[in-house]
């Protein structure tokens, strides 16, 4: 039997009191993969009627520099927070009470496997969100606390011009092909190297076609130099260690016409997720988080060969 359900102007008022409030922290202003995707998560939650007290940090220091909480606001804490960080951002935020509330922790995972030392830190938290499937099959094997799948939104922005393809020496009738990564990130799981060495082994020679290597914080990794030098003099490769705003970057997004992404593996792959919200043509590992989205019928997977690595314990 279907049900209706009526609501009087007091019932509503009451439900707006309830509303659900969570304290999101993150690294709010970051010019990164998580921060994108932490400040994506906070719209995704506020656009289904849960209001989310933004609490900031640095991504450098992970001191507090602002937040929209009140004290007690909220029961529930949401903490998108890195594995790799999150032991010295405790210890730098000792004075966080975790006991009063409901605490969830947001992790995208690129690893087969998950390490002891992981496991011990999950036992803290009451809940696990991970961006995929790929994540969630992993965790599930390792821990009883609740592991729900929490995929990132995609925003998709307006055209734009911001990115000027003839800043860089390329005409309006190139074909641009694209890899995009954060020097940062593990340089072998990234694997720009791979792409780099399957355009120039096509492309090296054309004029029609151009390969775009976006990327960021490549004077702080020497592994990311090491993988790129081979290919900084070829006309064709146009290699870019800039910070780009979110406007300018799916302003390039925008204006390319390949995204590859020969991944070792990734939580999600925002970015694929991304170009493929464009109706880009999209090239990628058949492999993690990113078959959440992508399937042969939509992109081109690439088949790979599973190698165990003495390090593949996240």
């Amino acid at each position: 039997m279907k049900m209706v359900y009526i609501f009087t102007e007091e019932k509503l008022k009451t439900l707006q009191v309830m509303q659900l409030s969570v304290n999101y922290h993150g690294f709010f202003n970051g010019n990164f993969g998580i921060s994108e995707a932490t400040r994506l998560n906070a719209l995704a939650l506020e656009a289904i009627g849960i209001r989310v007290n933004r609490i900031n940090y640095s991504s450098e220091t992970f001191e507090r520099i602002e937040d929209t909480a009140s004290e007690n606001d909220a029961s529930i804490n949401i903490f998108h927070i890195n594995i790799n960080f999150i032991s010295d951002f405790f210890s730098k935020n000792q004075d966080l009470k975790l006991n009063d509330y409901y605490n969830i922790i947001y992790w995208a995972w690129e690893f087969p496997e998950v390490s002891d030392k992981v496991i011990k830190i999950l036992g803290v938290f009451d809940e696990l969100w991970v961006p995929s499937d790929f994540c969630v099959n992993i965790f599930t094997q390792y821990t009883g606390i609740p592991v729900i799948r929490f995929s990132h939104p995609i925003q998709k922005l307006a055209e734009s011009k911001d990115f000027d393809p003839a800043q860089y020496g390329i005409s309006g009738n190139q074909k641009i092909y694209l890899t995009i990564f954060d020097s940062l990130s593990t340089t072998i799981r990234k694997n720009p190297e791979a792409t780099l060495e399957a355009f120039t082994s096509v492309f090296k020679d054309s004029k029609d076609s151009v390969l775009i290597v976006k990327t960021h914080n490549l004077e702080r990794s020497k592994d990311a130099q090491k993988a790129l030098e081979s290919y900084t003099s070829i006309p064709n490769v146009i290699i870019i260690n800039e910070h780009f705003s979110k406007e300018k970057l799916h302003s390039l997004i925008q204006q390319s016409d390949v995204l590859i992404s020969l991944h070792g593996s990734e939580g999600f792959g925002l970015t694929m997720a991304e170009a493929m919200a464009y109706g880009k043509i999209v090239v990628g590992t058949g492999y993690s988080g990113n078959l959440d989205f992508m399937n042969v019928n939509n992109s081109f997977l690439i088949q790979y060969d599973f190698i165990k690595h003495p390090t593949q314990k996240g």
